[in-house]
């Protein structure tokens, strides 16, 4: 019994390192690129608080959300507006995925 407990809480820890999720507030859109994957990333002027490969901030565009993202991206990026609210989560290679992105 005690070594499933001690197995199940190793576990728990190793996987809840595997997944970091961040908020950040306050950020500029310093650049956004689409890639012929449907993928595209943001890079923002301020630094992240979270270390992420290549410093930016990757997302899907073949989704709903995605798309929603670079539009919203976009407007902050032509209206020279900061990101109130820009949520992410890392993986254990230091991938940055977009999960929220908010403007005031």
């Amino acid at each position: 019994m005690k070594f499933k407990m001690k197995l199940g809480l190793s576990l728990l820890l190793i996987s809840s390192n595997a997944l970091s999720y961040q908020v950040d507030y306050s950020k500029t859109v310093q650049k956004i690129a689409v890639e012929p994957n449907n993928k595209a990333y943001v890079k923002v002027a301020e630094p992240l608080t979270l270390p992420c490969r290549y410093g930016v901030i990757y997302f899907d565009l073949s989704s709903y959300s995605g798309r929603g993202y670079l539009s919203t991206l976009l407007a902050a990026k032509m209206g020279a507006k900061k990101i109130s609210t820009l949520s992410y989560n890392k993986d254990s290679n230091e991938i940055c995925t977009l999960s929220i992105v908010e403007l005031e």
